[in-house]
């Protein structure tokens, strides 16, 4: 259920953009449970989960404002939340556990920024995790020796690149500042090896060791290479996964007690050659990739290493390397198993998911220590902020004021001023107004919505064609004037909306690093025939002025004098001030060429000669939903407006509520899916033509309110029962489109 809200979180990805609570409630509740059953914590800082947003802002690890240089907003102020604000009881409830002393991270350059203080004050360590194999040298030539020579720990040991490397990279190896140097150098901290593997390596090529006898190799496992490389080592046997079998065949896994046990014994052989070794971790829990709330049965490994941490297993194998117990290790020799957040976590109850029966399991394996990672963008969400100022909600007393749109509205732009200064610090895409056509034609020529002024007959058709009408006109009982009052509400969102991104330009842009565009409500318009009337109908979009800084000049001959005109000042204000354009689009139509009877009244509808027809004729065409209409309107306007730069704002399907049904059936949306998928087929075809797109919104997250038609439409990816306090409940399209979004759900390939 889509319940769960962030109060003072804003996703940034970074300290700026605030720290979410309930993430940071999620691991303090998984950490104290791990110190009340006797489990040491190990956290990895950094495991592979860069937040999308730090990627799209600045390139993610090619930029130096990851390590924080320059910037207080970015590693530091990062390090100093998840290792400072993480690790120090400073607030009630606001910190993590003060008992945390191992911390990981996953980045070499990240060691030298952990603050000295931090590490006396709490009492603990911290260092870095290597992937790593034993390189074994494939002959005793010099060659080869020096090929096996490969470990990435150099530059935190010695404070510089090896002298080899720096040979053979030369000019495309980064260099370290004096500065830097003195940073590097000698913060390795402790080093986490990960260890699977062994390789020979001769010059310019791999080989697998050649080992016979009874410690022979399997699939380059080879134990050996473990005491070799003399460091401690996490390891588990990476055998591939079969659900066809039943459930007591998969829990038989004889190869990995195997693989565990004898890189145990051979570990133990380095520790007592002298190696300093302090911890294990057998990867991992449980098999990864594992979301919300699937089972977890033990293996016959789990119930091994149980025994194995108990002292209880005494092994009858052949070898002596299968005959090792925890006896054997120090007393405070940390033996433990490992997962990560982004293969394990899922969003169970979202950012605050609770600890599951997992903590539990670690317990029954008889362990004293657990690593595991935390989420940064759980604690620093990267859901990004799109943010429209004014959606149809204009204040009555400004329409009581002064008429609302059909004046100047400098209240606007201190609105949106008001907005930059209190927001802009986090938010980085403001849309200005939504559907400024809609304002205009709605609330000024049919009288439908605020403020109603209309003064077309009652009854006429006001949205869609006989016999398709699908809302009448008016009542226009607030007076107005149907023919020229929505060009003047229209001419006056146009100004509103470029003096505001003027302003932002001017004055918030370039310290706020963000972008400004806006919405409009927008079909695809499919000439009728190919006669040259037809193909004129369907040009038909409102994004001219802000382009060019003129009306059509198709416009200005229909219209004429009802038409307000730009002055010179104003043309230059309007001008290329259009920012980005969110295109707001659900269906596509057919556009036929038809001048107004004499006797019929002028309107803003009819000034355009044309009218709208279905696409019945239109193979796999439904209720005008035609995806590769979104792609040709794409094409449409790159080639019509240069190509800006597009959001497709709105997009989704609405379907005819049906409270009698029962909640399962409530949840049956396969015709959303469908819509969803296709309209993403082809807006990915568009971009690979050329369209400047740079995001998509479904419409919406759950069934709201939907203005005219109210509450009898459902168009949400949650179902809301508002007979049970708004409850929402996930259907089917939610689940697909997580599962698109985690790149496991296909998009449609049908037209």
């Amino acid at each position: 259920m889509m319940e769960a809200h962030v109060d003072e979180t804003y996703a940034e990805g970074s300290i700026s953009g605030g720290v979410n609570q309930l993430g940071v409630d999620h691991y303090n509740r998984l950490i104290n449970e791990l110190i009340r059953n006797g489990i040491e914590p190990f956290v990895t800082i950094y495991h592979f989960d860069l937040p999308q947003v730090l990627q799209e802002k600045y390139g993610g690890l090619m930029h130096q404002m990851f390590l924080g240089i320059g910037s207080p907003s970015m590693s530091q102020m990062l390090l100093h939340n998840m290792a400072t604000s993480l690790g120090l009881p400073h607030q009630e409830g606001a910190r993590f556990h003060k008992d945390i002393v191992h911390w990981d991270l996953h980045l070499d350059v990240w060691c030298p920024s952990v603050p000295v203080t931090l590490v006396v004050e709490q009492n603990g360590e911290i260092g870095i995790v290597l992937a790593t194999k034993y390189f074994k040298p494939y002959s005793k030539s010099q060659e080869d020796r020096a090929a096996a020579k490969r470990l990435f720990m150099g530059p935190l040991v010695f404070g510089k690149y090896p002298q080899s490397m720096r040979e053979l990279v030369k000019e495309r190896l980064p260099t370290f500042s004096a500065e830097e140097k003195s940073l590097v150098k000698g913060n390795l901290g402790f080093a986490g090896i990960n260890y699977y593997t062994s390789s020979s390596y001769r010059e310019s090529e791999l080989f697998l060791p050649t080992i016979h006898g009874p410690k022979k190799k399997s699939g380059n496992h080879w134990p050996e290479g473990l005491q070799k490389l003399m460091k401690y080592k996490k390891g588990r046997y990476g055998n591939r996964r079969n659900d066809r079998l039943p459930l007591d065949g998969q829990l038989k896994d004889p190869d990995r007690i195997s693989y565990i046990a004898r890189h145990l014994y051979l570990l133990n052989k380095a520790m007592k050659n002298g190696a300093n070794v302090k911890g294990y971790f057998c990867w991992a829990l449980f098999d990864d990739f594992e979301w919300d709330n699937y089972k977890r049965y033990p293996k016959q490994s789990a119930k091994w290493f149980r025994d194995f941490n108990d002292n209880n297993y005494c092994s009858a194998a052949p070898t002596l390397e299968l005959n090792i117990h925890r006896a054997d290790f120090p007393v405070d020799f940390f033996i433990g198993v490992g997962t990560s957040a982004a293969q394990t976590e899922g969003a169970v109850e979202e950012e605050g998911r609770s600890p599951s029966e997992d903590i539990q399991l670690v317990k029954e394996l008889g362990v004293n220590s657990y690593r595991f990672s935390i989420s940064w963008s759980r604690i620093l969400p990267s859901i990004e902020p799109f943010v429209t100022i004014y959606h149809f909600d204009l204040p009555q007393v400004l329409q009581e004021k002064y008429g609302g749109l059909m004046n100047h509205m400098k209240d606007f732009s201190d609105y949106a001023e008001l907005c930059f200064k209190l927001f802009g610090d986090r938010v980085r895409h403001w849309f200005t107004i939504n559907e400024p056509n809609v304002l205009a034609q709605y609330g000024y020529e049919i009288g439908i919505a605020p403020p109603g002024r209309c003064s077309l007959p009652q009854g006429r058709c006001g949205l869609g064609s006989p016999p398709r009408c699908m809302v009448p006109v008016g009542p226009c009982n607030f007076g107005g004037n149907s023919s020229t009052e929505p060009y003047i509400a229209a001419h006056h969102i146009i100004l509103a909306h470029a003096t505001a991104v003027k302003l932002y330009k001017e004055r918030y842009q370039v310290e706020q690093n963000g972008e400004i565009g806006i919405v409009l409500a927008t079909k695809y318009f499919k000439p009728y025939s190919n006669s040259q009337e037809d193909q004129a109908a369907a040009k038909r979009l409102f994004m001219g002025p802000l382009v060019f800084g003129k009306y059509p000049q198709s416009m200005k001959e229909l219209v004429k004098e009802r038409l307000p005109t730009f002055s010179a000042e104003e043309k230059s204000l309007v001008k290329g001030n259009l920012g980005f354009v969110g295109l707001n689009y659900y269906e596509s139509v057919h556009a036929k060429y038809r001048p107004p009877p004499p006797a019929e009244n002028l309107s803003y509808s009819f000034d355009s000669w044309a009218e709208e027809k279905d696409m019945k004729d239109v193979p796999g065409v439904s209720e005008n939903h035609w995806p590769q209409g979104l792609q040709k309107l794409m094409n449409y306007v790159k080639n019509e407006y240069r190509s800006p730069q597009i959001y497709i704002s709105e997009n989704g399907y609405g379907n005819p509520r049906n409270d009698r049904l029962p909640l399962d059936e409530q949840a049956k949306d396969p015709n959303r899916i469908s819509y969803i998928a296709r309209h993403l087929y082809w807006l990915n075809k568009a971009m690979k033509n050329g369209a400047n797109v740079k995001g998509y919104f479904c419409w919406a997250l759950f069934d709201d309110f939907e203005w005219g038609i109210g509450l009898s439409q459902q168009v949400g990816l949650y179902y809301v029962d508002f007979d049970d306090n708004y409850k929402r409940y996930p259907k089917q399209s939610a689940k697909w489109f997580r599962d698109f979004n985690h790149n496991s759900a296909a998009i449609s390939r049908s037209t």
